[in-house]
């Protein structure tokens, strides 16, 4: 976009609010420049409250108002933090909305326009530092986009096809990034938007975590957190294989919830020994592997589970407590392992890596993994969604637009 003229008024009819600020915007050519503008929009209605255009409902009007101003203007929207110090952390208070420029991509790179991303524990994790990133840095793991702009020499993409990548480039709290043509997959048209950009941080994980766990044939695999969005994936996952599965849960709601997805095997740690229902379940054996996002006392309960050189792989912090380990358990070969998902996946190797991310988009193609989607917020209301996505007992996955 070059210019655009402003006429207060100038589409009455289509807005039913008194606002002096009502204006027509028409994208206009600089001097000089031939050929046709790249917008499928040539004149956009747009007032404080909303926009009002072809193809637009009242719901996508704010962010595509202002998409368009700042496009204009060559910037962009993201939220990124400013500090890392302790006390601003601790509330959040250093995690920003703020104004950046808009990337030209070079040879080989694509420009994508994002749609939709997820709010994830591992998103409030990193912008608390928790994976010693810098000071400032944009936040955001994953999501789903599409092809804006394509530098040379990028072929087989086309602008306006929907795209993902398992490890983006840059924070996905942003409207636009950069990224390599050769690490985006294109999203099945089976896929909605929510499920398509929240393929990478839990089916993946939960590929992951299966297969560094390497559980025999007959073995059994512990999890903890298993209420959670990744924690009813790895159950519907254990099912498709036919992995021996005990998910531990603090609800008495979320024991029925996973018992309706088929899990056999649910323990309440509220109101039930972990360890005593892990040996009543596997006959007095232990479990062969465990894996848990919490930390903290769990972990040292989850470890006494374990079988003599069984290994506990601990892929979250979400108590952020201090982790509790009987020297016993460790003298007993029992052994305390960490999994981060942005480690193992590039550890593959490109071609294993990328066989990862499109078998865990063909699982949630053919929906033998199935995401519990929830509500959407606005981009600039990323307080309120990572707010809400910390209320105990949350399931549903929420989502920044």
């Amino acid at each position: 976009l070059h210019t655009y003229c402003t006429t207060k008024h100038a589409h009455p009819a289509a807005c039913q609010v008194s606002d002096p600020m009502c204006i027509a915007l028409t994208l206009l050519k600089a001097p000089g420049v031939t050929g046709v503008l790249k917008s499928s929009v040539p004149k956009l209605y747009a007032c404080g409250h909303h926009l009002q255009s072809p193809g637009f409902s009242p719901s996508q009007a704010l962010s595509a108002r202002a998409s368009f101003v700042f496009a204009a203007m060559g910037k962009q929207q993201a939220i990124q933090t400013t500090t890392l110090e302790p006390e601003k952390v601790k509330a959040l208070e250093h995690v920003t909305l703020t104004e950046i420029d808009v990337p030209k991509p070079g040879p080989g790179e694509v420009l994508v326009k994002m749609l939709i991303r997820p709010v994830n524990p591992t998103d409030i994790a990193q912008a608390r530092g928790a994976y010693g990133d810098k000071p400032t840095f944009t936040v955001g793991s994953e999501g789903v986009g599409v092809v804006e702009d394509a530098g040379e020499g990028v072929t087989g993409l086309q602008k306006g096809q929907r795209v993902v990548a398992a490890g983006w480039a840059d924070g996905t709290w942003q409207q636009y990034l950069l990224q390599k043509a050769s690490e985006l997959l294109p999203v099945p048209d089976s896929l909605d938007d929510k499920t398509a950009a929240g393929f990478y941080i839990n089916p993946i994980t939960v590929l992951g975590l299966v297969e560094t766990s390497a559980v025999p044939k007959g073995g059994w695999l512990l999890q903890t957190a298993a209420g959670s969005v990744l924690g009813r994936q790895m159950v519907q996952y254990a099912q498709h294989i036919g992995l021996n599965l005990i998910s531990v849960v603090r609800r008495a709601s979320s024991v029925d919830e996973l018992k309706a997805l088929g899990a056999e095997h649910v323990i309440n740690s509220a109101e039930e020994d972990i360890g005593k229902r892990v040996r009543e379940i596997t006959g007095g054996k232990g479990v062969d592997a465990a894996v848990d996002p919490i930390g903290g006392e769990t972990s040292g309960k989850v470890l006494s589970t374990l079988k003599r050189g069984g290994v506990l792989r601990v892929y979250g912090t979400l108590s952020g407590d201090t982790m509790n380990i009987r020297t016993r358990d460790i003298m007993a070969g029992r052994k305390l392992d960490g999994f981060i998902i942005y480690s193992w996946l590039p550890g593959l190797g490109e071609q294993e890596s990328r066989k990862r991310k499109e078998k865990a988009l063909q699982l949630l193609a053919d929906k033998i993994l199935t995401p519990l989607n929830g509500d959407t917020y606005p981009l600039e209301k990323f307080k309120e969604a990572i707010t809400a996505s910390q209320e105990p007992g949350r399931g549903a996955k929420l989502f920044l637009q």
